[in-house]
């Protein structure tokens, strides 16, 4: 009999980009358990919850932890900007005014000074006779008094997300003013990516064997498979044999976020807005597969590409290469290229970028110095101007090359590039 859904169910409610917690929010059960033992018994510790970006870190922890005090690290550039957002969330106000009433005139200056008596306060005089004087003054707290009495006084979690796009100094002088509030029972969850879940450690030695390590991996085919398997059916669609869907899953580099997002786009496809009236059997895309991931790897990460692609804005006329494919390109093309060449996969060491190149490059091979330059250079980039999560971190002492944005991966899988950037 055929499952009629109510009409104001529509694709875009199923599937969410993130995860809607009512249709195809994805219990990850071992994950949530473990963040609630932390909480149970996680007394003296920090929860470094980490993983590749778009996996779910954020979604995880809002399931679990209903009440918190959230700090995105996107907006703090320094300890202040921590302390201040911290204080904005519970509310409470660094300066207090008080005022008082007295009679002895004697012990005010009439110019307006204050007496030795009373430094440190403002006095105003009244009107409606001799004598009659009042003084206020205002007090300062400490944002670290005031930030650290909010925290233990409230009784909730501080979570930090995206931890890591702090810079590595304002990193120590929080986990610093952290340390003592943790050791009181504080519960702090700091969420990363995977190559920065010490970042903890790193900012302050006294944290070590304090620091409890969740990682929150890539998504496993089934989980992202079931994404499908309860959206589709919620909207009266029928996938034959899981067809379409695992076809999905093959491209989604793991990500829930592309997984959702590739079912809602199939769903546009077959002309689906909304639940069917009666069961529709889903169709693979009438031009193909190919033409479908391209159209939607144009929405992904182009702008990012062309930002890396255009390199350093301090430049020289850069030296064109060739490319066994023909076109013509400069060094930071050719660095893209070989990292798209490469699947691309989400961690390249230096060797497995240096052979990439030369499976691409017809001559002119560049100096190693040359190539990590670049990838330096785009890391800076990345993480200083373009908005939201690197799409690449270069680490230069483990000489790996990071693609932290499942999107940005897609793109260079799927997307029509134009990497023809030479300088005049």
């Amino acid at each position: 009999m055929a499952k009629v859904m109510p009409e104001e169910l529509r694709a875009r409610d199923v599937f969410v980009a993130g995860g809607s917690p009512t249709v195809t929010y994805q219990s990850r059960s071992h994950l949530e358990d473990e963040v609630l033992n932390y909480l149970d018994f996680g007394s003296s510790e920090i929860l470094s919850v980490s993983g590749p970006t778009k996996t779910g870190k954020t979604v995880l922890i809002r399931h679990v932890v209903n009440e918190c005090t959230r700090v995105e690290g996107g907006q703090v550039a320094d300890l202040d900007d921590f302390l201040y957002a911290v204080l904005d969330d519970f509310d409470v106000p660094t300066e207090y005014q008080r005022s008082a009433g007295f009679e002895d005139a004697k012990s005010i200056e009439h110019e307006g000074k204050i007496n030795a008596k009373f430094v440190g306060y403002k006095y105003k005089k009244q009107g409606g006779g001799k004598g009659s004087t009042s003084v206020s003054h205002t007090t300062k707290r400490s944002l670290k008094v005031a930030a650290s009495d909010a925290l233990l006084s409230g009784g909730v979690p501080l979570v930090v997300d995206d931890f890591h796009y702090i810079n590595v100094d304002t990193q120590v002088e929080i986990v610093r003013f952290l340390k003592s509030l943790v050791f009181e029972g504080l519960p702090v969850i700091l969420i990363s990516v995977p190559h920065r879940a010490y970042d903890a450690v790193r900012a302050e030695s006294e944290m070590t064997g304090r620091v409890r390590v969740l990682e929150v991996g890539f998504w496993s085919e089934a989980d992202l498979l079931r994404i499908a398997e309860e959206g589709f059916p919620a909207l009266n669609v029928y996938d034959a044999n899981g067809a379409v869907a695992k076809e999905l899953v093959n491209q989604t580099f793991a990500s829930p976020h592309l997984m959702q997002r590739f079912c809602l786009s199939i769903c546009e496809e077959n002309g689906l807005p909304k639940a069917a009236d009666v069961s529709f059997a889903l169709r693979a895309p009438e031009g193909g597969w190919k033409p479908f991931f391209r159209k939607l790897s144009s929405h992904a990460s182009k702008s990012a590409f062309d930002r890396l692609a255009r390199g350093g804005r301090q430049r020289k006329d850069r030296i064109p290469r060739h490319l066994i494919s023909g076109q013509i390109v400069d060094i930071y093309g050719v660095v893209l290229e070989a990292i798209a060449d490469t699947g691309p996969q989400v961690s390249l060491r230096y060797e497995d970028i240096r052979t990439s190149i030369r499976n691409i490059l017809a001559s002119n091979y560049p100096q190693r110095n040359e190539v990590t330059k670049v990838l330096e250079q785009m890391s800076k980039i990345a993480t200083t101007e373009i908005e939201g999560e690197p799409v690449v971190d270069w680490d230069s002492s483990e000489e790996i090359l990071h693609i932290s944005d499942p999107y940005f991966a897609f793109y260079l899988c799927w997307g029509s590039r134009e990497t023809v950037i030479l300088r005049s």
